[in-house]
């Protein structure tokens, strides 16, 4: 039995990395006003989204990983009855996709979601324009009149002052650094970031912190030693260490949209990839660009002066 049309809501799949659903977060915030209806479903990667539920238009997340919904991937569709009872309690669908033909758009729809509309997962690389942007001008919705950021759990919060205390943090001072990203490709050489982290303490009195990921495990036995570097957080808790921090740079990277959406300073180096298209957005950003050549890097003493120009302007 389906859920009376007043009281169903608006059932919204992102299954995009934390940089791609942190991209479209504006534009996320925009769809409850854009289909009229007042409780929103966020379903994607509970890690991700998980960092999105205290958003005041997120009124549920659903995990697109369990097993029935693999079953909304087949054509004709096959329901459980949990999943049945789950779509009855939503009207419309919007569905972020390579590809708006994808069998789970025409699914959502046989299973009676209307509309089912679908928005880009990518932008266009010519003319080069902003995946934000492009979220916006290709399907109709109207941007809400308010900046919309990602705020740190509480707990997440905590774990961070304890890891802070356990490593001899200053977080109030601390600089992250976040040299790993989706793409080594995208990733300035290590030695680069070991000779920005040397001149942060005596050129802008920071304490450079390096941060780590799961794909960047193996770096850490490649920093210099003195310097310190923490790894294994979970997103709640990397959230919570980069929000207590003085400032972030990272590469084009989940990481450097999470910094740029919590609204502290955070400085993008970027590489291969285009900012057009993928810079960060947040109320304090900064971009570094490589030199026309192909190949090349900005030198550690032009991300320093980016740096300083950042933090001087906050």
């Amino acid at each position: 039995m389906k859920t009376p049309g007043k009281d169903r809501g608006l059932l919204v799949v992102h299954r995009g990395a934390l940089g791609d659903v942190l991209l479209a977060l504006p534009f996320l915030a925009a769809l409850p006003a854009h289909f009229r209806l007042p409780r929103m479903t966020l379903a994607g990667s509970p890690a991700v989204l998980g960092l999105l539920a205290n958003q005041p238009f997120v009124s549920g997340l659903a995990d697109v990983d369990r097993a029935d919904w693999a079953g909304l991937h087949l054509d004709p569709p096959r329901v459980s009855e949990r999943m049945a009872g789950f779509l009855a309690r939503h009207a419309a669908a919007l569905v972020v996709t390579r590809d708006p033909a994808e069998v789970l758009v025409g699914s959502l729809a046989r299973l009676g979601l209307t509309p089912v509309l679908t928005a880009p997962s990518r932008p266009p690389e010519t003319p080069p324009v902003h995946l934000t942007d492009w979220m916006f001008a290709s399907t109709g919705v109207r941007p809400v009149p308010f900046e919309v950021r990602v705020r740190a759990t509480q707990s997440g919060l905590e774990s961070a002052r304890r890891l802070a205390a356990e490593k001899g943090i200053d977080s109030s001072n601390a600089l992250v650094l976040a040299p790993g990203s989706g793409g080594a490709h995208k990733n300035w050489p290590l030695e680069s970031w070991m000779a920005l982290a040397r001149e942060t303490g005596p050129a802008l009195g920071l304490q450079p912190v390096f941060l780590l990921g799961p794909a960047e495990a193996g770096l850490a036995e490649k920093i210099e030693s003195g310097a310190l570097a923490v790894s294994g957080l979970t997103l709640e808790t990397a959230a919570g260490f980069i929000a207590s921090s003085r400032a972030f740079a990272g590469h084009d990277s989940g990481m450097t949209h999470l910094a740029a959406r919590l609204g502290g300073p955070t400085l993008a180096v970027f590489g291969p990839t285009d900012p057009r298209r993928w810079a960060p957005r947040g109320p304090r950003v900064g971009l570094v660009q490589p030199p026309a050549a192909p190949g090349a890097w900005p030198a550690p003493e032009t991300v320093l002066q980016a740096l300083a120009a950042l933090l001087s302007a906050a």
